[in-house]
């Protein structure tokens, strides 16, 4: 499916049923010619998941970036209600067994669950003073430098992924970038997603001329998505705030930067509907961008289902 529409290259943000088929999917990309990019890795270095991943990775002489989030701990159990539901929905019948619901079921059931996963996360904790600030940078850092010496064993690079909150704040990554260089560890660089682009801490779309100029040295990777208030959920590329989706392209394109360039599918579907409907998003805000106003309207995936 992604040879068929064009994609050469994935990047692999997976759940824990996928753990024992990692090698057999990482062999099954390979087959199909598809360069494993990036691997989701929300880890410290001594988690066993994460040394599984390296494992595999070795095994399969593949060296794709981690991309690395905060650490966060475990989600307590699920803890979703009849009220986050529109009124009637089956919840009992989709929490039991989902394939029986519709298509468009599934999708409200899975955006309702998102909602609740990160409404159970502990509240940020933000530092409070200059010295606050620089133990947490040197906190988060010795983590990412950890996790750093070992993929670099691997011939294997780290990328900081801004997934909201301290830790996904560019400000804040480059400070953690700038002490590890310090200290010789030069292989950490930034995943930038726009679907992180705004949280209840930021909006990166205000002045992203000025941001973007201080951490375009250090992207490697921008995956695209529509613009909107964060709440663990992707827009499709023209959906949410179009305008803001398109200047901030535009000024990517305009400062020469040329690395890889991703979608993030996770607005649901069937996936390859969901795929095929991203690429065309991305199709109408390039037209945009060279031609003002010449695009259509909105595409939106009529089968929606987390595509990863």
């Amino acid at each position: 499916m992604l040879r068929r529409l064009g994609f050469l290259r994935f990047a692999y943000d997976w759940r824990a049923p996928d753990v024992p088929l990692f090698e057999r999917q990482v062999v099954a990309l390979k087959q199909a010619g598809v360069a494993l990019h990036a691997w989701w890795f929300p880890f410290n270095a001594a988690d066993p998941i994460g040394r599984q991943i390296l494992d595999v990775c070795r095994r399969q002489e593949i060296r794709p970036q981690l991309w690395l989030r905060q650490l966060w701990p475990p989600f307590p159990p699920l803890s979703l209600t009849p009220r986050d539901l529109p009124e009637g929905f089956p919840l009992e019948l989709g929490l039991k067994e989902p394939g029986r619901l519709s298509v468009e079921q599934r999708t409200v059931l899975q955006k309702a669950i998102t909602r609740s996963r990160f409404r159970q996360l502990p509240p940020e904790v933000w530092p409070q003073s200059p010295q606050d600030q620089a133990r947490r940078v040197e906190q988060e850092a010795l983590r990412v430098g950890e996790i750093a010496v070992l993929a670099a064993r691997q011939g294997m690079e780290v990328a900081l992924y801004n997934h909201g909150g301290w830790f996904g704040t560019m400000e804040n990554q480059l400070q953690m970038i700038d002490h590890l260089r310090r200290r010789g560890v030069d292989n950490v660089s930034l995943a930038y997603n726009f679907s992180h682009a705004r949280d209840e801490w930021h909006d990166d779309s205000k002045d992203f001329a000025k941001l973007w100029g201080l951490i375009r040295p250090h992207v490697t990777t921008v995956n695209v998505s529509g613009i909107h208030m964060d709440d663990g959920t992707a827009l499709l590329p023209t959906e949410g705030d179009r305008a803001a989706a398109a200047a901030m392209m535009q000024i990517i394109e305009a400062s020469g930067w040329s690395g890889p360039v991703g979608v993030t599918a996770e607005s649901g579907g069937d996936n390859e509907v969901t795929l095929a409907s991203a690429l065309k998003g991305m199709e109408q805000l390039a037209a945009e961008i060279r031609h003002t106003g010449s695009a259509p309207g909105r595409t939106r995936s009529h089968q929606n289902s987390i595509s990863r």
